[in-house]
């Protein structure tokens, strides 16, 4: 029933969908929190999440710097903020981790845009999330976020279900206009309102909260410090074909974020699917720096490799070794799991829960908040005792790399996650896989163009073997933790090899310089 009106057919294609592919109801929605930076906003927004059932909620007003994906508990968040390092502005998801999975591709924009697309039945999904200027700036820097996200819209697939959500900063105003506002708006349009309503009848988009009949208290999604005014000026917009795929649409006054906003979440009829990623195995090589488990490791190699000629073909040989080291790896190098232990509490939470109770009781919250905010302060307190505790317990180890890695965790410098984003020549931005390939193939034909001629091929070369010297020397200077090739043999297990081993190494790597062949 998905874009088709009182139908079952998808208007981009003649299939009818039968009973078996019956969508399901997923909770989104947006959410402007007033910041995330703040300690302990981020778990109040995920229990907020739980108790309403929302799988899906897009952040405007984040305050986190720089862009990123972050995990937290059973979800993910991905952000996109300021490039100079300052908490203002700010968008971005807080997704289930479950859902995550379904992640096609996050582009962090600028500090007010971010696109999320996800992977679905019948069609894909892409969620604009955006932070609109407010009424202290000027009506240039809208504009300009309209030009940015209609430029958005342009590089998505017209087949596909888009939804742009967030804080608009304008009054649509109660009345139905069009075909694209409905009747259920609140209070009186201002200019804001009429450059929104403009930008949603370009380019074919339903207001979708307006299109839902509540009582007023499940219609507005901004009240002022007196608590006397209640505008209507956060939206969910979705592409018209796709109206039908969003069965409701209101706010939560009664959560509690310390936001003078609502959330407002719906349900929309999708089936969401796994994105398929090629799952890459990590393995712990410090281990190999205890005594016990380098000799265990060694002797097993020793064991395995015995007896093993080289009389097969170059990929064999190749496949040989690739399993004998796989089989190491499963039994003796496997990553300890780190259940990383958050500060939050479970009486923190549950104040946060009595304080939510209370939003009416302007004394009584205060009250709640004052113990809420202690009680932060001493759960990071002790967080810091006990990261202090770890420092020096790797010290009294000598284990340097985790001893550096807890320290520079401790001081905040660790290197976050970015995500930078693909523009073509036009400024346009890069979002389809193959044309994402073919851009950077002309970016790099133009970056090495070169009108020199070839030097000439060198069909033959005869030269000496490759000693069994010059294997253990190069061995000994490579570095180890560096990234794997194509083989994925770790250069912390060949500096095992000694001996027969080595030498059979060695008959390998002459048998790939004699022949010519390189490795499938």
């Amino acid at each position: 029933s998905i874009g088709s009106p009182g139908g079952s057919v998808l208007n981009c294609s003649n299939k009818r969908w039968s009973n078996e592919d019956r969508m399901d109801s997923i909770r989104l929605g947006t959410w402007n929190v007033q910041t995330l930076a703040q300690p302990g906003k981020l778990q109040n927004a995920i229990q907020e999440m739980k108790r309403l059932k929302v799988k899906i909620l897009g952040i405007s007003e984040m305050r986190w710097p720089g862009t990123g994906i972050k995990n937290e508990d059973d979800y993910t968040v991905y952000y996109s903020g300021t490039t100079d390092n300052t908490y203002k502005y700010g968008v971005g998801f807080i997704i289930e981790k479950e859902m995550a999975k379904c992640v096609k591709n996050f582009i962090p924009l600028t500090e007010r845009i971010a696109l999320l697309q996800l992977n679905s039945k019948p069609v894909n999904i892409n969620l604009i999330q955006i932070y609109a200027p407010t009424t202290d700036h000027g009506d240039e820097e809208v504009e300009q976020l309209y030009s940015q996200v209609s430029k958005i819209i342009q590089t998505l697939p017209k087949h596909e279900i888009m939804m742009i959500m967030g804080d608009f900063n304008a009054k649509l105003g109660k009345g139905r206009m069009g075909e694209h506002i409905g009747d259920w708006g609140l209070g009186e349009r201002n200019d804001r309102g009429d450059m929104l309503s403009t930008f949603a009848a370009e380019h074919n988009l339903i207001v979708s909260n307006t299109f839902f009949q509540h009582r007023t208290s499940r219609l507005y999604t901004w009240k002022s410090p007196d608590r006397r005014t209640r505008n209507q000026i956060d939206f969910v917009l979705i592409n018209q074909r796709f109206r039908n795929s969003i069965t409701d649409m209101r706010t939560y006054p009664g959560a509690d974020i310390r936001s003078d906003h609502n959330p407002l979440i719906g349900n929309i009829r999708i089936r969401l699917k796994k994105v398929a990623k090629k799952q890459v195995k990590r393995y712990d090589y410090r281990k190999l720096k205890d005594t016990n488990t380098k000799n265990i490791v060694k002797r097993k190699l020793e064991t395995i490799l015995q007896g093993q000629e080289n009389e097969t073909a170059v990929d064999d040989d190749l496949k040989s070794l690739q399993n004998v080291i796989k089989k190491v790896q499963e039994e003796h190098l496997k990553p300890d799991k780190n259940m990383r232990k958050s500060w939050m509490t479970e009486e923190i939470l549950e104040l946060m829960e009595i304080r939510r109770i209370h939003k009416n009781n302007p004394t009584l919250y205060k009250a709640i908040q004052k113990q809420v905010r202690i009680k932060i302060r001493s759960a990071k307190e002790a967080e810091k005792l006990e990261k202090c505790i770890e420092i020096e317990i790797c010290q009294a180890k000598f284990d340097s790399f985790n001893l550096h890695k807890k320290v520079k965790e401790m001081a905040g410098i660790t290197k976050r996650k970015t995500i930078n984003v693909l523009t073509d020549e036009q400024g346009i931005v890069v979002l389809d896989k193959e044309n994402i390939k073919k851009t950077w193939e002309q970016y790099i034909k133009e970056l090495f163009h070169d009108v020199r001629t070839d030097p000439p091929t060198i069909d033959k070369h005869d030269g000496p073997q490759i000693l069994k010297s010059e294997i253990e020397v190069a061995l000994k200077n490579a570095k180890d933790r560096k990234a794997l090739g194509p083989d994925e043999i770790p250069v912390e297990i060949l500096k095992l090899l000694e001996g027969e081993n080595m030498e059979w190494l060695a008959r390998l790597f002459n048998k790939i310089y004699d022949s010519g062949i390189i490795p499938q």
